[in-house]
């Protein structure tokens, strides 16, 4: 466990971010924690207090990672006037961005196995946090009048989260998705009618 100390935070930080390089470079296998601690400038010890075992880094890279890209998107969707353009700009730019991950493609190139466990199997934490993300879009757009209210809308962004999972485990099917406009069209024709109507402005 970790302690809120500035210098807690700081050797926690420069762990994970070790963590990051090491597994973009050699992968999550072949990683230590001694690799760990010797990229971060730590010992050994310092990364089990700051932030544990082997699988306790993986796991605070990724959720870190995660909260790095909700964020991107939650600010990217913020930006559009309505309610179906933050929902179809925030499909997109959640697709796209974990997409052009470097470190996930690079893990996926070394440890394909690895990372299908952790994008399906293992990803139940991931998507209730994406589900977060989509329930503070419903929750911005109801205090900008895009929204009467979002009770009962926590199905509808579990069901967002669970298409755009679809697509980032596969790619590639009968709707053209490779590009920003094509999700953003995919969004538009299969997302956005589930979505309630917005209040009227007269």
């Amino acid at each position: 466990m970790t302690t809120d100390t500035p210098l807690a935070l700081a050797d926690e930080d420069r762990i994970l971010d070790a963590a990051l390089g090491l597994f973009a470079d050699v992968g999550v296998r072949r990683a230590t924690i001694g690799d760990v601690a010797k990229r971060a400038g730590v010992d050994r010890v310092t990364v089990y207090r700051r932030v544990g075992s082997k699988d306790e880094v993986v796991g605070s890279v990724i959720i870190r990672e995660a909260g790095r890209l909700f964020d991107e998107v939650l600010s990217a969707a913020n930006r559009e006037s309505s309610l179906a353009g933050r929902i179809t700009v925030g499909f997109a730019e959640t697709i796209e961005r974990i997409r052009s991950h470097a470190m996930l493609n690079r893990m996926i190139e070394l440890e394909p196995d690895t990372v299908f466990v952790s994008l399906s199997r293992d990803a139940g934490p991931i998507l209730v946090a994406a589900v977060s993300v989509v329930e503070r879009i419903f929750e911005g757009a109801r205090a900008d009048g895009l929204l009467d209210s979002v009770d009962g809308l926590t199905p509808v962004a579990e069901a967002f989260v669970r298409i755009a999972h679809s697509f980032v485990l596969t790619p590639s099917a009968a709707a053209a998705a490779g590009t920003h406009r094509e999700l953003v069209d995919f969004a538009s024709a299969a997302l956005v009618p589930l979505l309630p109507p917005e209040p009227s402005r007269a």
